[in-house]
């Protein structure tokens, strides 16, 4: 029994100085993960941690003990990872409600004209408050945010009936942008076409991709042949200055009052219930106490397991995904990042406790925003 107790002892003496070399590894850590978020780098280097356990294996003079030296590494800049992340994604919240914009930035931008859904979806959530501006593709409104041309861009994430939208979806990940709100509108469809327009003439629909798709059972039934536009409301104003009664067009009933059209047939979307979320972004996060909705893009090793160990995460901590798409990295073949939405906000212990796990386990990720959640508009 003395012999086991010196034998602790001695672990004990060798504990208490591995504790604190901890504490000089994370404090260096700190100044590293300072370092990447002003220079927008990845938290994740691989080769840098290649090169960190090889120098391990290599200090090992006990054959037998280099795959430990190798596993206690790997767990040691697995927490390195996940306090860097904390750092950079948790603990330094940003409220940019007094965020100094250039003078020139202004209003909220959309996609279309006036009478889109994405412009139906801005007026529900700002209001009269801001001025509203059509911009000609997500790319641009993005761009437009991050110049400080506009406050804020408003972008349609997911549809009810088509599931997420890839090229939204897509530019929150490749991009220094946030989401800080969101708006559930529900989608009616409509044919517009010129006064005296007969549907049996219409030979062609023109609309957004999604529209089409989301008409393609009566687009099919009458046999139109489909065209994409860039919005709905675009597709309506080009209608509008043609005469040509073999095109129509599909988008909401308002773009009748915003366009010399007529409605020729209401309610020409598929079957189910059809609502489409838009995220509300901004160049800087705003991070609120009320938040109960968080979205983030998460990218593990490309190894068995690494996904289920990802969802683990939330699923230890009680926290119900409403969101989980795959997304192809551009560059590398069959290799995905993930793109979520959980239900809770930042300011929750339990969020907070599986980010600190997401961290050990992603080799880097990124949280796009902690907003408030909207059923209905």
């Amino acid at each position: 029994m003395d012999e086991l107790h010196t034998y602790r002892q001695e672990i004990d003496a060798i504990d208490e100085q591995l504790s604190t070399l901890l504490n000089q590894r994370m404090a260096v850590s700190r100044a590293v993960a300072n370092y990447k978020a002003a220079h927008d780098n990845h938290v994740l280097d691989n080769q840098r941690e290649q090169e960190v356990i090889d120098k391990a294996k290599a200090r090992s003079d006990r054959e037998d003990l280099k795959d430990y030296h190798e596993t206690f590494f790997r767990q040691l800049m697995a927490l390195s990872r996940a306090y860097q992340h904390s750092l950079i994604n948790v603990e330094n919240p940003i409220n940019s409600e007094n965020k100094e914009y250039p003078s020139t930035a202004q209003g909220v931008a959309y996609l279309g004209e006036q009478g889109s859904f994405s412009d139906k979806a801005a007026e529900n959530y700002f209001g009269d408050k801001i001025n509203r501006i059509p911009a000609s593709s997500f790319r641009s409104i993005v761009e437009g945010v991050i110049q400080g041309t506009w406050l804020y861009g408003i972008l349609p994430v997911e549809n009810s009936l088509n599931g997420s939208i890839a090229q939204a979806l897509d530019l929150f990940r490749d991009h220094q942008i946030f989401i800080v709100g969101e708006v559930v509108l529900p989608i009616r469809h409509c044919l517009l076409g010129l006064p005296g327009t007969n549907v049996d003439g219409i030979k062609k629909v023109i609309s957004h991709p999604q529209a089409l798709e989301q008409c393609s059972l009566y687009i099919d039934q009458i046999g139109f042949r489909r065209e994409p536009r860039t919005s709905t409301a675009s597709a309506a104003a080009e209608l509008a200055k043609t005469d040509d009664r073999s095109i129509a067009a599909i988008g909401s009933p308002q773009l009748a009052d915003c366009y010399p059209l007529i409605i020729l047939k209401e309610d020409i979307q598929n079957p189910g219930n059809n609502f489409t979320r838009f995220a509300v972004i901004r160049s800087q996060p705003i991070y609120q106490q009320d938040t109960d909705k968080m979205s983030l893009f998460c990218r593990v090793p490309h190894v068995s397991g690494s996904l289920y160990q990802l969802l683990h995460c939330f699923a230890q901590h009680n926290l119900n995904l409403l969101n989980l798409t795959a997304r192809p990295m551009e560059n590398n073949p069959w290799h995905y990042d993930f793109y979520i939405d959980l239900e809770g906000g930042l300011h929750q212990s339990s969020v907070q406790s599986a980010l600190k796990d997401v961290g050990r386990i992603c080799e880097t990720y990124k949280i796009l925003g902690s907003y408030r959640h909207d059923q209905l508009s």
